[in-house]
């Protein structure tokens, strides 16, 4: 059967397992579209309990760091390889696509040469969460959907729920954050300096579609970025230099919604070491990174 776009997903261990079941079960909703589905899975000796859940639907790639360490990017590369489609699509497990036309939309928007990179993204904030996935595990995905309503400055919440998210300038960046999270902000200075760990982007910077080969082309993404911080922002960068690349966050049809958590594995000197990164990799400009990455890739 020809497979018209791979979905590849990358997870540590069994961090946010609970949530990448709905996030499949949100693929599996989509209609009149091919896929394959293939979550890369990093240093879990006896592999995720998707095998037995999905059984054949999901290819799992699992594979161990010799470093120990969590490295998104090299496990989206990983899965990358395995790809069958013509398009590949990245996600994260915690992004859910609540349009079952989603990917058939985006396999008729995209044109030759052409990058779609992220998509709008609603939030439903940590603490609504395990009411979600309770609903989800006990009724399905269609009904916990149903469940929620979508709100002003991109909240996703339960109609009784008194949430507010307030959208924060920072950085020439839009951030959305809960009014209490802001409150705090503004009256304890110690949070200061801590604005990409508290706030989340009103765009999933890593929902990224295009062609397989030409996203190969490039390198991929690079492994130089421990954890999860800017390898999306430097894959975006590479294919600006030989792509066209459209943001598609003005467009509700290609919205998203993020499930959060806690980011226990992220932290501001994490963040700067890898802006770091990325802004000597510009100074050398994309053609040396590009060269760089392939020869890793």
């Amino acid at each position: 059967m020809q497979i018209d776009i791979s979905i590849v997903i990358p997870i540590f261990g069994t961090v946010h397992t609970e949530r990448l079941f709905a996030v499949i079960d949100s693929l599996l909703l989509q209609t009149n579209v091919s896929l394959e589905i293939i979550v890369s899975e990093q240093s879990i000796k006896d592999g995720l309990p998707l095998k037995k859940r999905f059984s054949s639907i999901v290819h799992i790639v699992s594979h161990v760091d010799k470093e120990g360490e969590y490295n998104a990017g090299v496990a989206r590369n990983i899965g990358m390889k395995h790809a069958n489609g013509e398009y590949v699509y990245f996600n994260d497990a915690d992004i859910i696509f609540f349009d079952p036309t989603y990917l058939h939309r985006l396999l008729q928007a995209i044109k030759p040469n052409e990058i779609l990179i992220r998509p709008r993204m609603w939030r439903m904030v940590m603490g609504e969460v395990p009411r979600f996935l309770h609903i989800y595990e006990s009724k399905g995905l269609k009904v916990a959907l149903s469940s929620v309503v979508y709100k002003e400055n991109y909240l996703v919440s339960f109609p009784d729920s008194t949430v507010q998210l307030e959208l924060v300038e920072f950085h020439e960046k839009v951030f959305s954050a809960t009014a209490q999270q802001l409150q705090e902000y503004k009256i304890n200075p110690t949070l200061h300096g801590q604005e990409n760990l508290l706030w989340q982007r009103i765009v999933h910077c890593g929902g990224i579609f295009g062609n397989k080969e030409a996203i190969e082309s490039i390198g991929g993404y690079s492994s130089r970025y421990p954890v999860c911080v800017y390898e999306d922002s430097d894959l975006q960068w590479k294919l600006r230099s030989r792509f066209d690349i459209q943001e598609i966050h003005e467009d509700d049809l290609y919205a998203v919604m993020h499930l959060d958590h806690e980011l226990p594995y992220r932290s501001m000197l994490q963040e700067d070491t890898n802006k770091k990164i990325f802004e000597q990799r510009k100074i050398g400009g994309a053609d040396l990174a590009i060269k760089q990455d392939l020869l890793v890739c």
